[in-house]
């Protein structure tokens, strides 16, 4: 399948960019990018409308990453 975008914890985006308000991160699924375009696309559009999320998305913010860049 080849190389796919993967994040250091194996684990994606999904979370508002922390620099600009209007865009939204979603990527580094790796090789799973297919099977969870679907959730992933539910996701987006609960952080785009304000609305509250059955799925905690804490484990795929942004800022989990913020240690790793000094270490």
């Amino acid at each position: 399948m080849g190389h796919r975008p993967g994040l250091p914890d194996s684990l994606p985006i999904i979370d508002r960019a922390t620099t600009v308000h209007n865009v939204i991160d979603a990527f580094g699924h790796g090789h799973m990018g297919m099977s969870f375009a679907a959730t992933t696309g539910r996701l987006i559009a609960d952080l785009a409308t304000g609305t509250p999320s059955n799925v905690d998305i804490t484990p795929f913010r942004a800022t989990r990453l913020s240690g790793l860049a000094s270490a």
